[in-house]
Parts: structure tokens; sequence; C-alpha cells
């Protein structure tokens, strides 16, 4: 992508500050762990996942993040991006996270998110499939195959 953008990664202390610095949660007082090992109808195989956290910078501006999460043997999942608003619309969030995995974590075929209803549409542009009766909780289980173009 071309612009001032640049993925690093950074502490999963900084991803928290960043996602309750811009309300991410809609919850002032929400326990925020570094990784949760059920989503809906998914479980991770892991007790303590290979997890790094990301942040998408202009300049040296924070201005986007998220965090890659080791989910089974072949899939990787991406948690929460949140970009701020003056930056959307720019497919960045997509851009973040394509630079994460490409940095660390492409021996993992699938990415994988649970996506919060309205964002399944940015699931569906950037290639992610819906996993069959996965909806639950406003959310549902998007899989990409990173091994296609």
């Amino acid at each position: 992508m071309p612009g001032p953008f640049k993925v690093r990664t950074i502490s999963f202390e900084e991803c928290k500050s960043y996602w309750l610095e811009v309300d991410h949660f809609k919850e002032p007082h929400k326990n925020i762990l570094e990784f949760v090992k059920t989503l809906g109808p998914f479980e991770t195989c892991f007790d303590n996942p290979k997890r790094q956290a990301y942040g998408l910078f202009s300049s040296n501006r924070l201005i986007g993040v998220t965090q890659l999460v080791e989910w089974t043997g072949d899939w990787v999942r991406y948690r929460t991006i949140n970009i701020l608003p003056e930056f959307q619309g720019q497919n960045l969030g997509w851009f973040l996270v394509e630079e994460a995995y490409k940095s660390d974590w492409q021996s993992y075929p699938f990415l994988f998110g649970w996506v919060r209803d309205g964002h399944d549409l940015w699931a569906k542009r950037n290639s992610f499939e819906e996993i069959p009766e996965s909806a639950q909780d406003g959310h549902r289980g998007m899989l990409k195959d990173m091994r296609k173009k």
C-alpha cells in the first residue's frame, strides 16, 4: 500500500491502552484479557498460544491496532481491528492484518476472525468466507485461506 503507513509489533499493554482510549469495546470497565480461549462455538486448543499485538502507524502516530493469536495448528485469529475514524475508508484494517500475518504467521494457512455483525461485509470484501452455523451473540466465524491470491 502506498503512503506513509507502517505496521510494527507493539506490546499487548500498548494495544490494550489503545482499545481503552478509543473505547473499542464500548464497556468502560471491561476486563481485557491478552487472549480469549472461547468465541461462540469456537475454542482454541492452546492454553498459552503464541500471540503478538501490532500497531499501524502514520509517521510515528499510532492510528490502529490488532492482535494475532494462534488458534489451531492451521488457524491464526485476528482480533479486534480498530483504525482511527479519520483514517478509515482506505482498507487500512486489511493492510494492518495482512502485514502482521506476513511478518510472523505465514506457516498458518488460514486466518480466522470472530466478526461482529455489520463487519461481515468487510470480511467478505477481503475474501473471508462465513463458517456455516457459527452465528452467535452478534458475531460469526469467518475464515480466509491465505494460500489463495
